[in-house]
């Protein structure tokens, strides 16, 4: 079945998916969240897909989408229907986000791949996409060598070290230095700890974000939602430091190659047809 494209307006805070274009000044954008490791054949389709059906820029954006410029109505269907050909895991809904290297870095406190994916399945059986504005996300960093502290989130799960194995540090509202501080939980709550944090944004309104709701009224409701999750343990002092510099990471494999197009370091634009 061919793709039905429905178009987004020109609204910020719109998060235009393979069915719903938004129209930017250079054609129909789409954008693409990878859900694990894209294979490098797959990519370079992708991009073949890219040239053939929009103007041939793809871009990876600051939280790891790839976008795609230059569709028409015409050809953005056929777009998505090349896409679903290819069989790339990706994510819809409410964006969750996992370190690039997750499953691959040997540094990793704990694989947020994989407390990614039981997130996502979680939240497919709530009504929370359609609750929560477009751009409320949930960042999980699993403590590895490329961390996602420059990631502003709604609600962020990061890896850490306690006095009594790894935990989870919970925050809401910002990125590593912003965000206001709930607690910690045990890995295995995760997943939970996240959507009933989404739930009390969701009561909040279609518009609200978390960090709206600590401004207005602090962390009580949000801590009340996971009290029974939060376990006592002795989290590190969260870092003040800057955000350490970009260090080489070391001779790439097809593998390591293949887990970079989903990088959200820093926004980069590909030209697929140089």
């Amino acid at each position: 079945m061919t793709a039905r494209a429905v178009f987004f307006s020109q609204l910020r805070g719109a998060c235009p998916g393979l069915s719903a274009p938004m129209p930017t000044g250079d054609g129909l954008l789409v954008r693409l969240l990878p859900a694990g490791t894209i294979p490098l054949d797959a990519f370079g389709k992708l991009c073949a897909a890219a040239r053939a059906h929009g103007n041939g820029i793809v871009e990876i954006t600051a939280r790891g989408s790839i976008q795609i410029r230059g569709l028409s109505a015409a050809s953005a269907p056929r777009f998505a229907d090349a896409i679903a050909a290819l069989s790339i895991a990706a994510a819809d809904g409410i964006p969750v986000l996992s370190n690039a290297l997750a499953g691959l870095d040997p540094q990793e406190l704990l694989d947020a791949g994989e407390l990614a994916a039981e997130l996502r399945r979680a939240l497919t059986r709530t009504s929370l996409t359609a609750r929560l504005a477009p751009k409320v996300s949930v960042v999980i960093d699993g403590g590895g060598a490329l961390d996602l502290d420059g990631i502003a989130a709604d609600v962020r799960l990061c890896a850490d070290t306690t006095n009594s194995g790894v935990a989870l540090r919970v925050s809401v509202g910002g990125d590593r230095t912003s965000a206001a501080e709930i607690g910690a939980v045990a890995p295995s709550d995760g997943a939970e700890t996240a959507v009933r944090l989404l739930e009390v944004i969701a009561q909040s309104g279609r518009a609200a974000r978390a960090r709206d709701i600590v401004a207005a009224n602090g962390t009580a409701a949000l801590r009340a939602a996971i009290v029974d999750c939060l376990i006592n343990a002795r989290l590190r002092p969260s870092r003040t430091n800057p955000l350490r510099p970009s260090a080489p990471i070391g001779c790439a494999t097809e593998r390591w190659l293949a887990a970079s197009v989903s990088l959200s370091a820093m926004p980069t634009r590909l030209r697929s047809n140089d």
